[in-house]
């Protein structure tokens, strides 16, 4: 957690058109998440035309950004720029095999090689103008996030057990969970959004 994370996303950037133009939604991979230094590892940013980029975050509320923690308010108050957490009620991102138990949620996607940028959204399109981003994570989850505020964060599942145990360790920390970008498709005219995993395993997600 030295500096901003690269782009490396083996399926791309995402264009959309929007009614001002285009933007581009970039995922970016490990490295330091600090507002002020302007280090956006592990987010989603909208960018617009010109290659902008301004994450329109609350300047109260993010004065005090603790790139090992920051906070739920400070997140959420972001319109260009998703930093993933954990949702209400889930457990710590605690693999079995004890790497992470003295490590924040942010210090242990960096330490696992969990990082966001692995894995590229798909846009799906709901009724009444209303949009969600569904975005796929390395660490085995998925993000529902609202498509025009994407500090907000509306869930966050875990779709695949984070790998190894203590006495079956894998060799690689984030084998067997996801590295994609979803497919939207439609079942009974309702969106469904299927995301491959490395096992022999895919996971469907209605929304």
């Amino acid at each position: 957690m030295v500096c901003g994370g690269g782009i490396w996303a083996s399926s791309g950037l995402e264009m959309y058109s929007t009614p001002t133009g285009y933007e581009l939604i970039v995922p970016t991979g490990n490295g330091q998440i600090d507002l002020a230094r302007k280090d956006y590892a592990n987010t989603l940013m909208r960018v617009t035309a010109g290659l902008n980029f301004d994450p329109e975050c609350d300047a109260k509320l993010c004065k005090n950004f603790n790139p090992l923690n920051p906070s739920e308010a400070c997140m959420a108050s972001c319109k260009n720029l998703f930093m993933p957490r954990l949702a209400a009620g889930d457990k710590a991102l605690k693999p079995a095999t004890g790497d992470c138990d003295d490590k924040s949620y942010w210090e242990c996607l960096a330490y696992m090689d969990y990082d966001l940028g692995a894995s590229t959204p798909v846009k799906v399109e709901l009724n009444d103008d209303y949009s969600l981003l569904v975005q796929a994570a390395k660490d085995g989850s998925v993000y529902l996030i609202d498509a025009k505020h994407l500090g907000t964060q509306y869930d966050r599942l875990q779709l695949v057990d984070i790998c190894g145990t203590k006495t079956d360790p894998c060799r690689l920390g984030w084998a067997g969970m996801i590295v994609t970008k979803p497919i939207q498709t439609t079942v009974d005219g309702e969106p469904v959004v299927v995301i491959p995993t490395f096992m022999p395993i895919t996971a469907i997600l209605r929304v």
